[in-house]
């Protein structure tokens, strides 16, 4: 079974229809995968704020995201390390 695997139905969005703009494509996910995703980005959103708080003083947003970022391609490089 693949997680990523998804599948796209088209919804209807008003009746009667006249062309397939009355039609929206709704992604239908595994649950497994919806639930893994949620418990990732928590962690993400955790890590990404503490790490904010302490880069952020008295700093600008650019340079918080580029120290965010710096740290977490630094991280990638070690050996055995990931995401």
């Amino acid at each position: 079974m693949c997680l990523k695997t998804t599948t796209i139905i088209p919804v209807l969005k008003k009746s009667p229809v006249s062309c397939l703009n009355d039609y929206r494509p709704v992604a239908l996910t595994p649950i497994i995968m919806k639930c893994f995703e949620r418990l990732l980005m928590r962690q993400i959103k955790d890590l990404l704020f503490t790490i904010t708080v302490c880069v952020s003083s008295n700093r600008s947003t650019d340079d918080a995201i580029t120290t965010t970022l710096h740290l977490a391609l630094t991280h990638l490089d070690n050996k055995n390390s990931y995401v």
